[in-house]
């Protein structure tokens, strides 16, 4: 009967050195998104959506429907952007 192999030794990966210090903190960069309007735009759909639910079910159903195909859409379109068409399998 053939034995078993003896169990793998792992060692531990090194970790990648990263700088800290107030210095790194203000040259983070922040990927081209504007930090500002997107506070801006999340206040005001935050408040339009408290508003729609205020008013009533029609309107709270409505614009959940409206968000709902804007993230389908640009899920979309970032999955066509980096060219993925369908599931992995």
């Amino acid at each position: 009967m053939p034995s078993a192999p003896p169990p793998r030794q792992s060692t531990p990966r090194p970790r990648p050195v990263v700088a800290c210090g107030p210095q790194n903190l203000r040259a983070r960069p922040t990927g081209g998104r504007n930090s500002q309007a997107a506070i801006v735009s999340g206040l005001a759909i935050g408040v339009i959506a408290l508003a729609c639910f205020k008013l009533g079910s029609v309107a709270a159903i409505s614009f959940v429907t409206v968000v709902v195909a804007l993230a389908t859409l640009e899920n979309y379109a970032a999955f066509r952007k980096r060219r993925i068409t369908r599931s992995p399998s």
